[in-house]
């Protein structure tokens, strides 16, 4: 965070920042201990709400790869039930190449917003977009790609668009 500009570490020592590592790479990883890890976050989550304004988790791939997709979507439906009684955010991230096109598209339909995150190489430069695909209840609008570079010290650097045009 701090290559990104961004000092965390007074908020992590007054405990407004929490990082949880999962440690799945110790466990036995079968469908019944994704779903109760699941589970166990949800529940986090719904304890901790009054703490926390907002919950990220980088990323959710692990967990919900080796589950049937109707318990991964029972977990986003319960996430999205909490979200509209609570009025917490929550920010997963998920590596769409791991399922597939048909399930995806179920998973994007449930969150209110998508962005799409990639890694370009346009004439030598390596370049970082960060593209809106859905914000619910936004009219659509241009200039939906953000092109960008991180500088460590320094932070993210948004590049005008003359700058990454071919």
């Amino acid at each position: 965070m701090r290559n990104l500009g961004l000092e965390t570490q007074r908020y992590y020592l007054s405990g407004d920042l929490t990082i949880i590592p999962f440690g799945l790479d110790q466990l036995e990883v079968s469908p019944e201990t994704l779903k109760r890890i699941l589970g166990y976050l949800l529940a986090y989550f719904r304890k901790r709400g009054d703490k926390f304004a907002l919950y990220a988790v980088d990323s959710l791939t692990l967990l919900i790869t080796g589950l049937q997709e109707k318990d991964t979507l029972a977990f986003f439906s319960d996430v999205r039930e909490l979200r509209e009684r609570s009025g917490l955010s929550f920010v997963f991230t998920i590596h769409p190449y791991s399922f597939s096109q048909d399930f995806m598209v179920r998973l994007r339909s449930m969150a209110d917003v998508h962005l799409s995150l990639n890694i370009r190489e346009v004439s030598g430069q390596i370049l970082k977009t960060l593209q809106v695909l859905k914000v619910r209840g936004a009219n659509k609008a241009t200039g939906d790609v953000i092109t960008f570079e991180v500088e460590p010290g320094f932070g993210i650097k948004v590049l005008p668009y003359t700058q990454v045009r071919v």
